[in-house]
């Protein structure tokens, strides 16, 4: 197939996020890590705009459970506990998603989630033996709490706030490679896992081609996905029997039917045994020679188990 189709390479980085991260600046935890995230959710679609997914407590005004995770303490002492987070709507004089950071059982004492933009907030002071300590997120509100990051120093100055030094400062705690670490090889690289996508995967898929479809959201189909639910009913022309296994049908604001379509949509990319799936993979890079892709970088945008253990033959 060679002749017909340009062979591409699709270099896979691995988000190691362990993400649990040392060095002589402090300890960086990365939310999305935690051992248990609890009612707290991972919210992976800025991670663009802000290199980073980060934890949500979606309550509907309900406070959920604390999320939790453990880190080793290889230095005794007394470290200042910062948390990347924002205040989602500024200009409230209570904002809605305040939360607090317990340490081994004990409260900090300021409340996070005030800050309009996101930045580094302080949570306080803990003394931590040279051990293991747990941490916990505390949400106070049920209204969209977000944290990005905690980061454990015996400094007084916190890490950049955003931009390029954040980025820079948060690849050399992770001591990340500059290039991905595993290559894989494909006929075809498709990004974007939307309704184009789906259906140019499966039509390269039935004329033999080995494809990676790569898209960053857990579901497939785009703006047609359930989590977006707009409909694609139209004109099917010479595409129909594809567009069949991959349409969405127009269902009342809220119904639950529309689940059955990402169902349907989900079942059949994934019968398709030429196609390797990607979802919650982020394509971030495309190098071209002469005008033409060679290959395409990509990494998970969060998942921890699933990038710990991910082999394929």
């Amino acid at each position: 197939m060679k002749n017909v189709c340009q062979y591409w390479i699709f270099a896979l980085l691995l988000c190691s996020s362990l993400l649990q991260s040392t060095a002589q600046e402090g300890i960086l935890l990365e939310a999305e890590s935690f051992l248990y995230p609890g009612g707290w959710v991972v919210d992976p679609q800025f991670v663009q705009q802000m290199g980073s997914p980060y934890l949500m407590a979606h309550g509907m005004g309900q406070p959920v459970d604390p999320a939790k995770t453990a880190v080793k303490i290889d230095k005794s002492g007394t470290y200042n506990v910062w948390a990347r987070t924002k205040n989602w709507a500024p200009g409230n004089w209570d904002p809605p998603g305040q939360f607090l950071i317990q340490v081994n059982g004990t409260v900090l004492p300021d409340t996070l989630g005030r800050t309009p933009g996101w930045g580094w907030e302080y949570a306080g002071k803990a003394k931590l033996a040279s051990r293991e300590t747990t941490l916990e997120l505390i949400d106070l509100t049920g209204f969209n709490g977000r944290c990005d990051a905690i980061f454990l120093s015996q400094g007084e100055v916190p890490p950049p706030d955003y931009g390029k030094k954040l980025a820079e400062w948060r690849r050399q705690m992770h001591q990340e490679p500059l290039a991905p670490e595993r290559e894989k090889s494909y006929d075809l690289v498709v990004t974007g896992g939307g309704i184009a996508g789906c259906a140019a995967a499966i039509g390269a898929a039935e004329q033999g081609l080995k494809v990676a479809l790569i898209h960053d959201r857990p579901v497939l189909g785009g703006n047609a996905s359930s989590e977006i639910r707009m409909h694609t009913l139209g004109i099917y022309g010479k595409f129909e029997r594809i567009l069949r296994l991959l349409d969405t049908e127009h269902y009342p604001n809220g119904s639950a039917e529309a689940k059955k379509d990402q169902e349907k949509r989900d079942k059949n990319v994934k019968a398709c045994k030429d196609i390797d799936l990607f979802l919650n993979w982020l394509a971030y890079d495309a190098v071209s020679e002469d005008r033409t892709i060679q290959y395409v970088d990509a990494r998970h945008t969060w998942d921890l188990i699933e990038s710990q253990q991910w082999t394929r033959p």
